[in-house]
């Protein structure tokens, strides 16, 4: 009897995550067989999005008490939002998929790594032509009162802004709790010198106790992705609403 009660609850699992998979274009498992679903036509054919992870290789960025490294979790991050993106049809640019900057061997004996990574990093993201750019980080501070991920933009750029206020908005309802708004900077690197549409989003403070635990672990970067991915559709006017947005949330916990 138990027996087929779990064979019947496992077809219903499966035939839930298959109809659904279908309305959504996602990728659905059974069993832990990969079962890829695309959608008869994908919201993000034709979009390109550059994923960028910050730091890597030599340069670990902020690192938290327990030794957490933000090179780390912003590609784990950069790694599951490409995955959503792609089955939702849009063509990802990864910045880097492994744990190394865009700096040569020559730019690190010259001591022009850090310079040499981002001009790279802005070279790589025009040469795409993206219709946005969306870059990675972890914050950090002495206190470890801080929390919260937050969205900057370019000063001025009104693509950006809308861009980094609908990504905040998801950051508010996805992720820890975070007062945060969308900020204007003016002086960052890459967001100065790509004009795209481009957001850099600082997804948490490895310097906050709970959010580095947090940030750590695979579940939190891939909820993380999760708010980046539905803030992007939000911006291309794509955005799942209603249920099903539930129900996206509902697969991405199975």
């Amino acid at each position: 009897m138990l027996s087929i009660l779990h064979q019947r609850t496992t077809c219903w699992v499966q035939s839930i995550k298959t109809t659904f998979g279908l309305l959504l274009g996602i990728t659905v498992s059974v069993a832990g067989t990969p079962l890829a679903v695309e959608a008869a036509t994908p919201d993000m054919v034709g979009k390109t999005i550059v994923v960028d992870a910050g730091h890597g290789g030599r340069d670990s960025g902020a690192q938290g008490i327990t030794g957490v490294q933000e090179k780390d979790v912003a590609l784990g991050v950069a790694k599951d939002l490409e995955v959503l993106l792609r089955q939702n049809g849009a063509k990802v640019v990864m910045t880097r998929t492994v744990d190394d900057d865009l700096a040569t061997r020559e730019d690190r004996l010259s001591g022009r790594r850090q310079r040499a990574d981002l001009t790279n990093r802005v070279q790589l993201a025009k040469s795409a032509g993206p219709d946005l750019f969306v870059s990675i980080h972890c914050n950090s501070i002495p206190s470890p009162a801080w929390r919260g991920a937050q969205t900057l933009y370019m000063q001025g750029h009104q693509n950006s802004k809308q861009a980094a206020e609908i990504i905040q908005d998801s950051f508010r309802e996805n992720l820890l709790p975070t007062g945060r708004s969308p900020a204007a900077v003016s002086s960052l690197f890459l967001l100065k010198h790509i004009h795209a549409p481009s957001v850099l989003t600082e997804i948490g403070f490895l310097s906050n106790p709970e959010e580095e635990q947090q940030l750590a672990t695979k579940a939190y970067q891939e909820q993380v992705a999760f708010a980046l991915y539905t803030g992007i559709l939000g911006y291309f006017q794509v955005e799942p609403k209603g249920w099903k947005t539930y129900i996206a949330h509902i697969f991405h916990a199975m």
